[in-house]
């Protein structure tokens, strides 16, 4: 058509920017033109006087989007990409503080029942010994 242009990708392109890990839009932009065509009619005097079998008449252009995220959502999607993060490394920290909880107490079992072993062998061995010379007769000096 005379008169119409190509169209650019920069004036007339659709763009989506999106935060790879989640998938979220964080740039979005579209452009657009709304356009009459016109074609020569006897019967209404405006459009009785066209030249050309269309006319293209623009209406409007209108370009719409955002390519900064508000700093609410920005936030937000800092808090999402960092939560898994933040959720593994809090789970590693669990494991392996109750590892040494476990540890630490089998330790300080193993040597209780040391203690509590070796208080009965002696308590064992006393009472032996006791036995051992309770049955014993005495002998009388004369």
């Amino acid at each position: 058509m005379k008169g119409v242009s190509a169209p650019s990708e920069a004036d007339h392109g659709v763009y989506v920017e999106l935060e790879p890990t989640l998938g979220v839009p964080v740039a979005i932009g579209i452009s657009f033109q709304v356009n009459l065509l016109l074609s020569p009619d006897p019967v209404f005097a405006p459009l009785a006087n066209l030249t050309r079998p269309v006319t293209v008449l623009p209406v409007f252009w209108a370009k719409e989007g955002y390519s900064n995220l508000p700093p609410p959502q920005v936030w937000l999607l800092r808090l999402a990409l960092a939560t898994p993060r933040a959720l593994v490394l809090s789970l590693i920290a669990a494991c392996a503080i109750s590892a040494i909880v476990f540890l630490v107490a089998t330790i300080l079992l193993c040597q209780r029942r040391e203690r509590v072993t070796a208080k009965t062998d002696m308590t064992m061995r006393r009472l032996r010994y006791m036995a051992l010379y309770a049955n014993v007769p005495s002998q009388e000096v004369d």
